[in-house]
């Protein structure tokens, strides 16, 4: 296995700005081993121009067929025996949290970042959410079953959140 986990993120034309902010960050903290999955042929375009490790994916523009795609994608790199942390564009790295913070030297099979209150009946339960907009996991069996759990039922609430959250709290 790779010494340090792969970092993805995906993201489209309109976040292109954003995605050179959050690359440069990404780096400057040492982070190595990082692909973007571009949404659109103008993000790939830029990621190869740019020397960024790219995937295209064909995208409509429906958020729910991206949530979709999101846990297939990442089923598959657990299943290939990645470490993973996936983190949205928007999430501007502070530190590295490979190196530092709350995240380093864990060792769960997954580490979510807090979200705010979304969705309401887990709020209401636990106090608090998991956010998909960033977190780490690792290829464990119990990753791996619990995003092959997570495909077939982001299928159904069509929103990755929801799903992570009331299946972990089921």
């Amino acid at each position: 296995m790779p010494s340090e986990p792969l970092v993805v993120t995906f993201t489209d034309a309109r976040y292109l700005p954003l995605l050179a902010i959050w690359l440069e960050q990404v780096r400057r903290l040492g982070v190595r081993r990082i692909r973007v999955y571009g949404l659109d042929a103008q993000t790939l375009a830029w990621c190869r121009a740019s020397e960024v490790d790219a995937v295209g994916l064909a995208w409509t523009g429906n958020l729910a067929e991206l949530w979709v795609r999101r846990i297939q994608i990442f089923s598959a790199l657990l299943t290939a025996g990645e470490e993973v942390i996936h983190s949205d564009t928007d999430a501007i790295w502070v530190q590295n949290p490979l190196r530092t913070g709350s995240a380093c030297a864990r060792e769960e099979d997954l580490i979510f970042s807090q979200g705010t209150v979304w969705p309401l009946d887990v709020h209401e339960r636990w106090g608090f959410v998991l956010c998909c907009g960033w977190f780490w996991a690792r290829p464990t069996a119990a990753a791996r079953a619990f995003f092959q759990a997570l495909e077939a039922d982001v299928l159904t609430t069509e929103d990755d959140q929801i799903s992570v959250n009331r299946l972990l709290a089921s």
